[in-house]
């Protein structure tokens, strides 16, 4: 069973370790994208990076939620659950240094379902890359959760309340692939069935 407020929290907690690990890092670029879609210009510089970073941190929760469903569904191959971290360990001997590996592994096994190819398109979102540590950060937390019965409205509300604690995120800049698709599951629930 999944609580909810437990998965929150952690999701959180990887948010905030995101943004911590990212907030100075491509400001240059952040600020290219502003001035090039003109969106959002009541927003601060500051703010309008802030929210930048909030919504590609979103974005990788979601990305990763989505592989872990789906591997706990047995839709895919196991790689992000225990069945597949304990195969993994038994695999590679520093298994600590290669969580990102791991899991660019299991971005491309997810790319084989056709109907997740959208969630997971490459946008300006993803300048920044899930390196080592945060790949084992949220890998981790997430290890303690069985998807394999999550509800389509669990998820929304997750997305929602995420949203809501980082401002208007919603409607900044441009639709976030992975949570985008997400709430489109509304009309698609036999996705997760």
């Amino acid at each position: 069973m999944i609580y909810i407020e437990d998965l929150i929290k952690d999701l959180t907690d990887f948010i905030n370790f995101f943004i911590m690990k990212y907030k100075y890092e491509n400001l240059g670029i952040i600020k290219k994208f502003r001035m090039k879609s003109g969106l959002n210009k009541n927003l601060s510089q500051d703010k309008w990076c802030e929210m930048f970073i909030t919504k590609s941190a979103i974005n990788h929760s979601c990305k990763i939620l989505l592989i872990k469903i789906f591997e706990d569904k047995n839709k895919v191959l196991p790689k992000l659950n225990y069945k597949g971290f304990n195969h993994w360990s038994e695999m590679v001997v520093d298994i600590e240094n290669q969580y990102n590996n791991i899991y660019k592994i299991a971005l491309k096994d997810i790319l084989t379902v056709a109907e997740l190819r959208k969630a997971f398109k490459v946008g300006d979102y993803d300048i920044y890359e899930m390196d080592n540590e945060l790949a084992s950060y949220i890998i981790n937390k997430l290890l303690k959760y069985d998807f394999e019965y999550i509800k389509v409205h669990e998820l929304h509300n997750i997305i929602k309340y995420l949203y809501s604690q980082n401002g208007d995120l919603e409607y900044f800049y441009k639709p976030s692939p992975a949570v985008e698709f997400i709430m489109g599951m509304k009309e698609k629930k036999e996705i997760l069935g």
